[in-house]
C-alpha cells in the first residue's frame, strides 16, 4: 500500500509542477489542499507556488485529518522562511512533539544538525535546501484546474463554488452541497454564489424553498481553452473522503497494526478503523459500487471475514487513486 501511495502522490505533484518524472496526465481536477495533508513533503514546491494555496480552506480540512497537523504547520512556516512572496504566520504548537523523526533514524544518523524551523515544531530531519527546480502549474492539464480558477478569481470561495459546479456530474446543485465539497461554510459559499449569478457567470432557479445552481459548461470549457464542448472539461473526483481514508488507514498500518495480533484481535481493530471513518466511506458508497465493492455488503462480523473485506476495502480505495479514461458528458 504504502509504495502505491507514494506513487500515485508522486505523479499527481509531478504534473501539479513538483519537479521529477510525469505520467499519463489525470483527466480529473485535483484538490490542493487535500493532497497537501495527504503527502506534506513537497517543500520546494510550496515555496514556489504556496500563493496558490488558501490556507482558510487548509485549516477547515486539518479539522478532520488523521495525520500530524504539526507537521504540516512546520512545512508551513518553512516555505514561509524561503519564499519571498508568501507572509504566513504559522503558530508555533502549544505543546511540541519532542525530536519526533520524519525521516528513517538511518538517516539521521548521518547528519550533524537539523532543520531549524521543523525543530521548532518538535520534529526532527536534516536541513532543507531549496531545489527551485518546481514550476508553476500548467494550466492546460487537467489536474490542474483548481489553480487556474483561482488564477482568474483569486483565492476563495469563488473558484472552489464554480470548481464544483463544471466538474460535478451533476446539472444542478444547491448551495449546502456546494459548500460541503468546496469546505467553506454555507453562508460564504452562498454570498459567492449570488455573487457570480448577479455577474451572470451563472444561473439560479427555485426548486421548492431551495435555490439551485448551475451554469453553461460549454462557454467555460471554450473560456477556459478545454475544448468547445463541456466533455472536455476536467472531472470531479471525491479527494477529500478519498485520501483521507487513505491517510487513516495507512497511519493504522504503519503506527498500530502488529503483525502478532490474533484474527480475533485484527478483525475488532479493523471493525474500529472503518468506524472511525464510516462518514467518508458513506462519502465515497457511489464510487466504490462503481467498482463492484458494496459497503453494505462488507462482512466484518466474523473473524474469517475480516481480513478478506478489509483487504478488498483498501484494494478498492487505491483503484479510485487511479486515473480514469473519460466518460462523455453532454451537459
Amino acid at each position: 500500500m504504502r509504495e502505491h501511495l507514494l506513487a500515485f502522490a508522486w505523479d499527481e505533484w509531478a504534473q501539479m509542477g513538483l519537479s521529477g518524472r510525469r505520467g499519463a496526465s489525470d483527466t480529473r481536477a485535483m484538490d490542493p489542499e487535500a493532497l497537501l495533508l495527504f503527502t506534506i513533503e513537497t517543500l520546494d514546491w510550496l515555496a514556489t507556488n504556496g500563493a496558490l494555496l488558501s490556507l482558510t480552506r487548509l485549516s477547515h480540512l486539518e479539522a478532520r485529518h488523521p495525520g500530524d497537523t504539526n507537521l504540516v504547520h512546520a512545512a508551513l512556516a518553512w516555505a514561509s522562511k524561503a519564499s519571498s512572496v508568501l507572509h504566513w504566520r504559522v503558530p508555533l504548537p502549544a505543546h511540541p512533539p519532542t525530536n519526533v523523526e520524519v525521516f528513517d533514524p538511518d538517516v539521521l544518523s548521518f547528519i550533524s544538525e537539523t532543520d531549524p524551523t521543523f525543530s521548532a515544531f518538535g520534529f526532527s530531519r536534516p536541513p532543507v535546501r531549496r531545489s527551485r527546480k518546481s514550476e508553476p502549474p500548467d494550466y492546460r492539464l487537467p489536474i490542474n484546474f483548481a489553480f487556474q480558477l483561482r488564477s482568474l478569481f483569486g483565492v476563495g470561495t469563488r473558484p472552489e463554488a464554480v470548481r464544483i459546479l463544471l466538474t460535478r456530474d451533476e446539472r444542478l446543485l444547491d448551495a449546502a452541497f456546494i459548500a460541503q465539497q468546496a469546505s467553506f461554510t454555507k453562508r460564504n459559499v452562498s454570498a459567492a454564489l449570488l455573487a457570480l449569478v448577479n455577474a451572470g457567470v451563472l444561473k439560479a432557479r427555485w426548486s421548492g424553498n431551495e435555490r439551485l445552481f448551475t451554469t453553461y459548461r460549454a462557454k467555460w470549457a471554450r473560456l477556459l481553452e478545454h475544448g468547445e464542448t463541456a466533455d472536455s472539461l476536467p472531472r470531479f473526483a471525491p479527494w477529500i473522503p478519498l485520501l483521507r481514508t487513505l491517510t487513516a488507514i495507512h497511519v493504522w498500518l504503519e503506527h498500530h497494526y502488529d503483525t502478532s495480533w490474533s484474527s480475533y484481535m485484527f478483525g475488532s481493530q479493523t471493525r474500529q478503523l472503518v468506524d472511525s471513518v464510516a462518514s467518508d466511506l458513506a462519502d465515497l458508497a457511489s464510487d466504490l459500487a462503481d467498482l463492484g465493492f458494496s459497503l453494505d455488503r462488507m462482512d466484518l462480523s466474523t473473524e474469517e471475514s475480516d481480513c478478506t473485506a478489509f483487504g478488498g476495502l483498501v484494494t478498492a480505495l487505491l483503484t479510485l487513486t487511479e486515473t480514469k479514461p473519460r466518460i462523455r458528458r453532454t451537459v
